[in-house]
């Protein structure tokens, strides 16, 4: 099985509308058989916390409400991190896949992603139908 990086933009423009396309992508990746790393995924990270903080399991609240609520984003450490070091962290998992999907949108860090996948010679893809043309065969 192939593994995918999926790199696009997050805070850029419409967090939902990034978020929405990055699963799109995903999904399709993953009914195709092919493996995903989705790196936009990275933007609820402590959201989890804040939402059983604020909604202890006995209210009954489901967690797959959780993303349509605007708290339900970045939390606590997470904000703490840089934008330089989650490339880094980015890097080092690009340099394990064995290939790159560039989704629609401006973002520095998904363009500083390509050209680390380029000098690595790891394939870069920008057609979803066309990485995974690619990936299974």
């Amino acid at each position: 099985m192939k593994l995918v990086y999926t790199a696009g933009p997050i805070t850029k423009g419409s967090q939902w509308q990034n978020g929405a396309q990055a699963d799109d992508a995903m999904l399709e990746l993953m009914m195709a058989g092919v493996g995903v790393i989705n790196p936009m995924l990275t933007m609820w990270s402590g959201a989890c916390r804040k939402m059983v903080n604020t909604y202890p399991a006995s209210t009954g609240v489901n967690c797959l409400e959780m993303p349509t609520r605007p708290e339900a984003k970045a939390h606590g450490g997470f904000q703490k991190i840089s934008h330089k070091h989650w490339l880094d962290m980015d890097k080092e998992i690009i340099s394990r896949v064995d290939a790159v999907l560039r989704l629609p949108g401006q973002s520095s860090g998904a363009d500083e992603e390509v050209a680390f996948a380029n000098e690595k010679g790891i394939p870069v893809f920008t057609d979803v139908a066309e990485c995974i043309r690619w990936a299974t065969t």
